[in-house]
């Protein structure tokens, strides 16, 4: 999400393609990784599915974090 202002108002707007990660990464080395932010009851939707499934596919990394611990256990 990214915030502009017009007319003085502030104002929120979405950034980004449905389904891609919340966070993204490039490791060293140059891998990427895609990090899906969810609450610990949320679950991913079939776009977001299938959006880890190609990154995986290219050889890049991606997980759900659900906690800070979520992330340091990835390596990260």
């Amino acid at each position: 999400m990214a915030f502009s202002t017009y007319n003085g108002k502030k104002r929120a707007f979405i950034v980004g393609e449905s389904g891609w990660p919340d966070i993204e990464v490039i490791l060293p080395g140059g891998t990427y990784c895609g990090i899906e932010v969810k609450t610990r009851k949320g679950v991913q939707s079939d776009i977001q599915k299938l959006t880890e499934t190609k990154i995986r596919a290219v050889g890049g990394r991606y997980f759900i974090a659900r906690s800070i611990d979520d992330v340091i256990s990835n390596g990260l």
